[in-house]
């Protein structure tokens, strides 16, 4: 591992990721390990071959969020409209990483600010199918058991706004010096300012 920032936080590597996967997932160990470089905020993310990727928390507070995903995943799977990550190991923490980690199959796809118009608008409209048929799929007592702290809109009939004073406190810290941060605080008071709403949406 390297140093990273933050309390505690050393960043994995791809001989981490070897480690974890010779130690735990042998039938895994031969195959290439690349980084991720557009991971996301929970988790660091390599490839592992062509048809997986390991996630691992970058944080004790993210740790929940990966047990949800190994939970509910292959429960939501059969229901909903696209592919979505098949859970193929579940990793102990140990020396080489100290938190739980998860391989999952890769489901290859463009981010969105490398499509046009209209192939923006179409991934605009499969989302929006894709978010009905979650709803649909997921009763009230499912979406409660996704909510964590971080996110307490998901919860039924929460508002927007009451989850958001923590993230704008970290974002503002995040984006100290930076010329973008009035611009990103003006818009998050904005939406902060939108009336809360309740009960199914209207079609």
């Amino acid at each position: 591992m390297t140093p990273g920032r933050g309390v505690g936080t050393a960043v994995p590597d791809s001989e981490v990721v070897v480690r974890l996967l010779r130690e735990q997932a042998p039938h895994l160990a031969e195959l290439p390990v690349r980084e991720v470089r557009a991971a996301g905020s929970s988790n660091w993310v390599f490839r592992v071959g062509d048809d997986w990727a390991i996630r691992l928390p970058r944080s004790d507070e993210y740790v929940a969020d990966l047990a949800n995903e190994v939970r509910w995943l292959p429960r939501l799977a059969p229901h909903l409209p696209v592919a979505v990550p098949e859970v193929v190991t579940v990793g102990e923490p140990g020396p080489a990483f100290p938190r739980p980690w998860a391989v999952v199959s890769w489901v290859p796809g463009d981010l969105p600010l490398a499509l046009d118009a209209t192939q923006q608008a179409a991934m605009a409209e499969s989302l929006g199918t894709f978010v009905q048929s979650l709803h649909a799929s997921c009763p009230s007592w499912c979406a409660r058991m996704f909510s964590t702290e971080r996110s307490v809109c998901t919860q039924q009939g929460a508002s927007v706004a009451a989850g958001t004073s923590r993230t704008r406190r970290h974002a503002s810290r995040t984006l100290s010096g930076s010329n973008r941060s009035r611009s990103c605080a003006a818009a998050w008071s904005a939406q902060r300012s939108i009336v809360s709403v309740t009960g199914s949406p209207q079609r």
